[in-house]
């Protein structure tokens, strides 16, 4: 009959397989989840930087938005005062059949409603740019309130029409009519996107650890950036009276429809 074993031989006797198999299972946990965390790490890390990559690309974009949008809408507005000035003058020399001014009149007109196609475009994409800015920025009441102003800025008119102007104020009646755009122009769009540039810019900063410090410097002298800096000082395009005599003092900006129904 055997003799039964010592209580420490059969605890030997278990320990042993133990030892072989915990590190074995210790091992395959840590081949198993080290990919896993350090996947995720990744991603998570590529998550963050592709976000603040989507921040910057639409920074970049309002600005741009901001220099394409201005522009068109003042080349349109040109376009219409040029239209107004020759019709005018077309009237005042007794709306001859076959005439110089109702001719350019005609022409201006037709390019001024071609400019109209290119502001709405314009302002689809700067739209665009604006949801995409509520997209990817922090939501905040500052954020809306300044997108808000953007959307619903200001509609513009021709407030005053040359017609019934004899030949000598047609010109001074324009530069007034340029003068009254470039503020709409100053007041109801470029300053409002160059506000939100500024809080965007702030935005950026903080996510990157900096300080942010109120600039030295207003909305207008941003302007030397590039994004309105051409309006009011380069000359237009085109043929038309306001490139003899107006042609430093116009800028771009997009024709309001006239006051008899006129796009």
């Amino acid at each position: 009959m055997s003799q039964p074993q010592p209580e420490t031989t059969r605890t030997a006797s278990y320990m042993v397989p133990a030892a072989v198999w915990i590190p074995a299972v210790v091992a395959l946990i840590v081949a198993v989840i080290a990919p896993f965390l350090t996947y995720q790490l990744g991603l998570n890390a590529q998550l963050k930087l592709t976000g603040k990559q989507k921040r910057q690309q639409a920074y970049s974009e309002l600005m741009g938005e901001k220099a394409v949008l201005t522009q068109l809408i003042v080349s349109r507005f040109e376009a219409f005062i040029n239209s107004d000035y020759h019709e005018a003058r077309w009237k005042i020399a007794g709306q001859p059949k076959d005439s110089f001014d109702l001719q350019e009149s005609q022409r201006w007109m037709r390019k001024s409603e071609d400019l109209a196609i290119e502001v709405a475009k314009s302002r689809k994409s700067l739209y665009d740019t604006l949801g995409l800015i509520r997209s990817y920025f922090p939501h905040s009441s500052r954020l809306k309130e300044l997108t808000h102003r953007i959307y619903h800025s200001k509609g513009l008119e021709i407030k005053a029409r040359p017609f019934g102007l004899n030949a000598a104020q047609l010109e001074p009646w324009a530069i007034k009519a340029v003068k009254e755009i470039q503020e709409i122009v100053e007041n109801e769009y470029a300053k409002p996107i160059d506000d939100l540039v500024i809080y965007l810019e702030a935005e950026i900063d903080k996510e990157a650890g900096l300080i942010s410090i109120a600039p030295p410097y207003t909305t207008r002298n941003r302007q030397a950036g590039g994004n309105t800096a051409g309006l009011g000082t380069e000359p237009p395009q085109g043929d038309g009276f306001l490139r003899q005599g107006l042609g430093r003092q116009v800028t771009r900006m997009p024709a309001i429809p006239k006051a008899d129904g006129a796009a």
